[in-house]
């Protein structure tokens, strides 16, 4: 596949990667799985990412529900292959209250031989971003 025919792919991944970062964490993997493969996407590729629109579209009606829960800050990181067989997969949720604020999923730049040893990636990547939001906070 050409350059050119990959442009569609790399325009709804660029809306569906607006929707991550703005409101949608569910599709926060997904959506960081395929970009990894828009220089040269497979018809597997288009299929995976058709199937992630059918279910933004089945979905559409979920949201963030910024309520009134308390002010203390909580965060959750998590690490898995994800699917690679190279390096694992990041993902966190940063929480003020019951409210998610910030989230996100991305390959680790480290190879790491032991699930331990890629928790500890993890926990590091996603306190990065919890001490840049107590800063922001504060």
């Amino acid at each position: 596949m050409s350059p050119l025919d990959a442009s569609p792919f790399w325009l709804i991944i660029g809306s569906l990667t607006y929707l991550v970062i703005g409101s949608r964490p569910d599709l926060a993997f997904a959506v960081n799985y395929l970009a990894r493969h828009s220089m040269g996407p497979t018809t597997t590729h288009w299929d995976l990412l058709d199937h992630v629109v059918g279910y933004l579209q089945k979905t559409c009606d979920r949201g963030i529900c910024l309520c009134l829960g308390g002010t203390s800050l909580n965060l959750w990181s998590n690490a898995g292959w994800g699917g690679d067989l190279e390096c694992s997969q990041t993902g966190f949720v940063l929480k003020l209250g019951d409210a998610p604020v910030l989230w996100g999923s991305k390959r680790q730049s480290v190879v790491g031989l032991l699930t331990c040893t890629t928790e500890y990636v993890a926990l590091s990547d996603s306190t990065q971003h919890l001490v840049q939001a107590i800063n922001q906070l504060t």
